[in-house]
């Protein structure tokens, strides 16, 4: 089973106030086994917590397995 996640949020009322952009993919290999992986993209922006944040984009991966 492939689930797919998009999530975008951004701060827009006068001009650019930054934002981010978070994909994820999960991955069922079988009943015991689940793959995630993903990416977030942030964009600066003028809002104070956005204002230096534009190169911390993250990428991650997790390997779950159940007994």
């Amino acid at each position: 089973t492939l689930t797919l996640t998009g999530l975008v949020s951004a701060f827009i009322l006068s001009d650019n106030d930054g934002g981010f952009t978070r994909l994820t993919g999960e991955y069922e290999l079988n009943q015991n086994v689940q793959l995630t992986t993903g990416i977030i993209l942030y964009q600066n922006g003028s809002k104070t917590n956005f204002r230096e944040i534009g190169d911390n984009d993250r990428f991650f991966c997790e390997l779950r397995y159940t007994f």
